[in-house]
């Protein structure tokens, strides 16, 4: 038990080290210290410097994905921090008029990030400029354009590097991305087989599974834009599609694994009914959860994949318990069988997923396999495109933008940070500003939780650092421990930033301390400055305009509700049509995970703001679970058609989906902003669903169970689509009785 904290501690760093952000922490390394080293041994330190900031600047936009939009987002990069770096040289202007232009800068460069994430990082260099136009660094004897000169040759050098890395390591961003979605869909089979016990907290853990399906979905579009766009790029490789193929059946486990069970409830009466069999469904996907853990470890590494029968042999188990109970009822003269068709289909659900888990090993360990790649073109549609149009910008100008606040709040709290520390006479006012803008983010919950890891981390690696300058008067020392923090601190930026911020503090003192003598006294300045900027930063976000997620999850609720709709239009289509799985069917699947998980995300950072801004989290919450068990349900059923030959579909079957769509169709209206004040009323009760139900129970009765089971029979496919049709049918018109309780404003 002593040794489980260290071990698991161990293998974080151990992750750390092995991970893609320490693989860029070297590149910078290597980019930041190559031109200083080269400067002070030619005595040109200073134009060394200002490659090196170059190299800083670049390397905030050099961020997962394909190498073609990093290429593009650094060069991006280069153009933002040259012309605000020129700017900054010939803004001399008095105090009460810098003021105003420096916040006016800081907004246009924040209001960038509209455009998307990868757009954020050039804005965050762009800002970043502007903090250090205002250091020591900036005072050199070098004119202003050869100052920008060496800038841009340092992040065209960083830029090399990263095409240098690219070449020789083509598949370590892939293999990373692919190894962690391994890891991702253990942890998500794992939290699974947790809920099936009644006994656990499940409030708690499907708040877990959320968080995690949001991570594993996050993966899978990175994943996307890795292989398929660089697919576009350099054509068919036999690489190329093996990966597309692994990522596809990943994607397909957590559609299986979402599906099923659906709904909770009823799966406790059925194993309350059948004793022992809760047990066995656990520990057949606890297996699969550490199968794919096994797989997470050995991918990539040389060590031959072991086979596993653990599975296989729980599934063969299973298998006869359930023949065993259909036996019995027979024997017994039971007629009721609605919990031979549930474990029924749980085993073909279990089976067909460990089918995809053979399906995952093949790919992993045939890797000259070759491979028909056809299919694999018309995957383009898949990956994400980012509008970059004036549009984007216009239609984000108003205040109901989060990111037109935060720009804002950004700008002031900026422009009072610096001046305040003006005005206390700080020795080094801008550490303030940077500390504003590394803080202040659009949503105050995650401003809250860098304010909190901030400080905490500047205290304790500031505290560290004295303590090794104090007993340590080596300059040798301090580079090299410079040098290690600097690589650790920024390959945990992503997994512990309250750790990141103590290596990086240390890293900054250390520095310091091998140019300067009063090291002692920059600590004290360093800390208090980053100190004053943090709460500067965090009360401006609690106070200046916040933007509440109550405020906004209106259209992340509509974008949700419209997937939704769309996945159930593209199930309908596949039922009706039979055939193989379309495109648009996958497309619009993916568009309802990646919605809900926008949904998660959006409710996660509502539990982070003050207690004040809770008045309808409950209702918020009550509404993600049930859009969470709605899309569940949809997922059961397309798994279902996919996987399985299925009977032609009835005009009930298409009156049902239709009835269906209407009901989400007005929740989507209830979300637009005049019909939410009660222009739209709430959906009516049909009985659609029960009317469908009764005939699909009638075509059970008429049928037996058929011995073979690698074949659906009409009496499971009827079961599963009375049991899923009730489900979605009440499940959609609760969202809009939900959504009526919800208060917006």
């Amino acid at each position: 038990m002593i040794l489980s904290p260290l071990l698991k501690t161990r293998q974080k760093i151990a992750e750390s080290f092995s991970s893609r952000d320490f693989i860029k922490a070297v590149s910078m390394i290597i980019g930041m210290v190559i031109p200083v080293a080269i400067g002070a041994w030619s005595d040109m330190l200073s134009v060394g410097i200002h490659v090196t900031l170059g190299v800083l600047f670049v390397s905030f936009s050099d961020t997962s994905g394909s190498v073609r939009l990093q290429v593009q987002g650094m060069f991006l990069t280069i153009l933002l921090t040259l012309m605000v770096t020129y700017i900054m040289h010939f803004l001399k202007l008095p105090l009460p008029l810098f003021l105003p232009v420096l916040g006016g800068m800081i907004f246009c460069i924040a209001y960038l990030s509209v455009y998307g994430f990868r757009a954020s990082l050039i804005s965050f260099s762009g800002l970043f400029s502007i903090v250090l136009s205002m250091s020591s660094v900036s005072d050199s004897e070098l004119s202003i354009y050869s100052r920008l000169l060496y800038i841009g040759i340092g992040g065209l050098w960083y830029i090399s590097l990263v095409l240098v890395r690219y070449i020789l390591f083509p598949k370590n961003s892939t293999e990373y991305h692919l190894a962690e979605a391994l890891e991702f869909t253990a942890d998500y089979l794992e939290i699974r087989a947790k809920l099936v016990d009644k006994k656990n907290d499940r409030k708690e853990l499907i708040k877990d599974l959320l968080e995690k399906q949001n991570e594993l979905t996050e993966t899978h579009e990175t994943l996307r834009e890795l292989l398929l766009s660089r697919r576009l790029v350099s054509g068919k490789s036999n690489y190329q599609a093996r990966r597309a193929l692994l990522l596809r059946e990943i994607i397909d486990v957590l559609e299986l694994a979402m599906a099923n069970p659906v709904n909770y409830f009823k799966i406790d009466e059925i194993f309350e009914e059948n004793p022992g069999k809760q047990d066995r469904f656990q520990a057949i996907v606890l297996a699969m959860s550490q199968r794919f853990r096994y797989l997470f470890r050995h991918f990539g590494s040389s060590t031959k994949i072991k086979p596993d029968q653990k599975i296989a042999e729980a599934l063969q188990q299973m298998k006869e318990d359930i023949l065993q109970l259909i036996q019995e009822r027979e024997k017994q003269g039971v007629k009721k069988d609605d919990d031979i068709l549930a474990l029924k289909n749980y085993w073909r659900y279990l089976k067909s997923q460990y089918a995809k888990i053979r399906k995952i090993e093949y790919l992993i360990l045939n890797k000259q396999l070759p491979l028909h790649t056809s299919n694999l073109d018309r995957e383009s549609p898949f990956l994400t495109k980012q509008d970059w149009g004036w549009k984007v910008l216009l239609d984000n100008f108003n205040k109901r933008s989060s990111i037109f606040r935060h720009s804002v709040r950004i700008a002031i709290i900026g422009m009072l940070g610096y001046g305040l520390g003006l005005l206390l006479n700080v020795v080094n006012a801008y550490w303030i500003l940077m500390t504003v803008i590394i803080i202040m983010r659009p949503n105050f919950g995650l401003t809250k939780e860098r304010f909190r890891d901030r400080s905490i981390g500047t205290v304790i690696g500031g505290a560290l650092a004295f303590g090794i300058i104090y007993f340590v008067q080596n300059s040798t020392v301090y580079g090299i421990l410079a040098v290690l923090c600097y690589a650790v601190g920024l390959s945990m930026v992503h997994r512990n930033y309250k750790a990141a911020a103590a290596f990086i503090t240390m890293y900054v003192l250390f520095v310091y301390g091998m140019l300067h003598p009063d090291v002692f006294k920059f600590i004290q300045f360093r800390v208090l400055d980053t100190l004053l900027g943090a709460g500067l930063a965090f009360i401006g976000g609690r106070m200046l305009w916040p933007f509440w997620e109550i405020k906004g999850i209106d259209k992340t609720l509509k974008g949700a509700i419209d997937a939704d709709r769309d996945y159930l239009v593209e199930i309908g289509k596949l039922y009706n049509q039979k055939g193989k799985v379309t495109t648009a069917y996958k497309l619009k699947r993916k568009e309802a995970f990646l919605s809900l998980s926008e949904v998660s995300a959006a409710f996660q950072r509502m539990t982070q703001e003050p207690r004040s801004q809770h008045k309808s989290l409950n209702e918020v919450f009550q509404l993600v679970m049930l859009m969470h068990s709605f899309l569940a349900s949809l997922a059961s059923l397309g798994a279902y058609i996919v996987n399985n030959e299925t009977t032609p579909a009835s005009k009930d079957f298409n009156k049902t989906v239709a009835a269906i769509i209407e009901n989400l169709n007005s929740s989507s209206k209830m979300l637009d902003h005049l019909e939410r004040q009660g222009m739209i009323s709430l959906p009516e009760t049909t009985d659609m669903d029960r009317e469908y139900e009764e005939r699909l129970v009638k075509i059970s009765e008429e049928n037996q169970f058929d011995e073979n089971w690698e074949a659906n029979t009409e009496k499971e496919e009827a079961h599963l689509l009375a049991e899923q049709f009730s489900w979605l049918m009440a499940n959609s018109q609760r969202m809009a009785v939900i959504l009526k309780k919800i208060k917006f404003n």
